[in-house]
């Protein structure tokens, strides 16, 4: 028997999640703690068309052209990474985080069709605007599926006939906690 409110309780009820809608929805968002706004602040931002993508980009102490390429997972950021960042930085000359388009400080538009072709363009993109043509990749979560669609492009780069084409090239990739649509990945080895 389905329960349904009528008269004057279910005007009550439906009157109290209204009000408490709006004021989720119109709420103001709470500070930022000070970690994550000194996170922020050491960061920057680049454009992908009209969107803010926020990345860090910073030197660490070994060989100079090792890179490692963070890819966090969903639902959350860059910040992922912050407390391996000093032991990533131990280890690469250089260690590379962004927040994927939709999350943490990059542009969460709302009427977009977000793809994890596009997530990997983007990091393309920023890497290129980097001057990085070569990386190591650690991903996790939602993370995983982008760093495998980039693992697809630079194999299937490889496989082309235009090999001497400048382009980003993959030194290893390290998959943490995530899966793979099948679908949106057809491996040819």
């Amino acid at each position: 028997m389905a329960m349904t409110f009528v008269g004057r309780k279910g005007f009550l009820l439906s009157l109290l999640g209204a009000v408490l809608v709006w004021v989720f929805l119109n709420y103001p968002a709470p500070p930022l703690s000070p970690r994550l706004k000194e996170w922020k602040q050491s960061g920057q931002f680049f454009s992908y068309g009209s969107f803010k993508v926020f990345y860090h980009d910073e030197a660490g102490r070994g060989r100079a052209d090792d890179v490692v390429l963070c890819i966090h997972g969903f639902p959350t950021s860059s910040h992922d990474w912050v407390k391996v960042w000093e032991g990533l930085k131990g280890r690469f000359g250089r260690v590379i985080a962004s927040d994927l388009l939709g999350f943490g400080f990059s542009d969460k538009p709302l009427d977009h069709n977000y793809t994890m072709s596009e997530q990997a363009v983007i990091i393309e993109k920023l890497l290129e605007k980097l001057e990085v043509q070569e990386v190591y990749i650690l991903s996790h979560d939602y993370g995983d599926t982008v760093a495998l669609e980039l693992l697809k492009r630079f194999l299937d780069r490889q496989m082309s006939s235009n090999k001497g084409a400048t382009y980003l090239r993959i030194k290893s990739v390290c998959l943490m906690n995530g899966g793979f649509l099948p679908e949106t990945i057809t491996f040819q080895w």
